[in-house]
């Protein structure tokens, strides 16, 4: 009896999913909690949820976000990498205080490689503009790699939205 009490609760210690396992850690690379609404133009125009970014204006500007074609980068300094992570949407974070964990250092290059579903590396550019057109719609977060070694990021919703950006809202 001791051993298959000892087998079942190793088999629900055990038996949770890497989805599950990221949803319980808010600095996850694949949780998106919100996105910041960016224009054409580059200027933040609002924002859905509480957005787990960590996007320095004066360094890196990501726009439009949303989009159904191209996701434009820009940055006053050059850019290196750029990664492509497909988002876990998660509602469980939106008391987090993001500012006050998230900087630059968060996360690694080499695990932003691991996470990324398309990377762009060694660019050496002030800017990139990439076609998500091709994408499944859906949730993304995208990081760029300076050539300071610091991390910039931003979420990011890809699809055709019918009626108002607050329809793709998963957090209301």
């Amino acid at each position: 009896m001791k051993r298959f009490s000892l087998f079942f609760i190793l088999l629900i210690i055990f038996s949770c999913t890497k989805d599950e396992e990221i949803k319980n850690e808010p600095k996850a690379i694949e949780i998106t909690t919100g996105l910041e609404l960016v224009d054409l133009m580059g200027n933040v125009t609002g924002k859905i949820a509480n957005p787990n970014i960590y996007a320095k204006r004066s360094a890196v500007v990501m726009y439009p976000i949303p989009t159904n074609s191209f996701l434009s980068i820009k940055s006053t300094s050059s850019i290196k990498n750029v990664w492509i992570v497909k988002a876990i949407v998660s509602k469980e974070f939106m008391n987090v205080d993001y500012p006050s964990i998230l900087n630059t250092k968060l996360y690694s290059s080499s695990e932003l490689k691991q996470k990324s579903i398309k990377s762009f590396d060694g660019l050496n550019k002030s800017s990139i503009e990439i076609d998500l057109s091709s994408y499944p719609e859906g949730h993304y977060r995208v990081f760029v790699e300076l050539a300071n070694g610091d991390i910039y990021w931003n979420n990011t919703y890809t699809g055709i939205i019918k009626g108002s950006v607050f329809d793709i809202d998963f957090w209301k």
